[in-house]
């Protein structure tokens, strides 16, 4: 192994716990909490789209959808992987026990006619972390690629 690989894991590390730490405080099912999550998902997709038009460049055209304004009607924002592979966030609200309760709700849609599927965070962490929301974007293009 190489210093430059340990270096590295320990810049890897340390990302990681900064990003806990800051999601720490945007828990819970308030509407505030989860909109600033739904705020720094977008900032992930943005990096994200970023990041695979850099390694692709035209051959797999990524886009993100504009950053949801507080005032929107619809709380939602779209990643996009060629034209019809599709990740969808949105701030939905529900009524659990006559009680309002907001949470970020991720489907993912693609060309093979079958409906939006949800996706979540893993179970054991049961919150959205950078790594998870990527994760996702790594599957949406792993199918646009099986489409080529």
């Amino acid at each position: 192994m190489t210093p430059e690989a340990f270096v590295d894991r320990v810049a890897l590390l340390h990302s990681q716990w900064a990003d806990r730490r800051e999601l720490r405080h945007i828990s819970g099912s308030l509407f505030d909490a989860q909109y600033l999550l739904l705020l720094k998902m977008h900032e992930w997709a943005c990096e994200a789209v970023s990041a695979v038009q850099a390694v692709y460049g035209e051959q797999a055209p990524t886009t993100v959808g504009p950053r949801p304004d507080r005032d929107d009607q619809s709380l939602a924002f779209q990643v996009t992987v060629g034209t019809s592979h599709t990740l969808s966030i949105a701030l939905i609200e529900s009524n659990r026990a006559g009680r309002p309760e907001w949470r970020v709700k991720a489907t993912v849609t693609l060309p093979n006619g079958a409906g939006p599927v949800t996706v979540a965070p893993a179970r054991r962490t049961t919150s959205w972390t950078r790594r998870g929301f990527e994760d996702v974007v790594l599957s949406l293009l792993t199918a646009y690629e099986r489409e080529l």
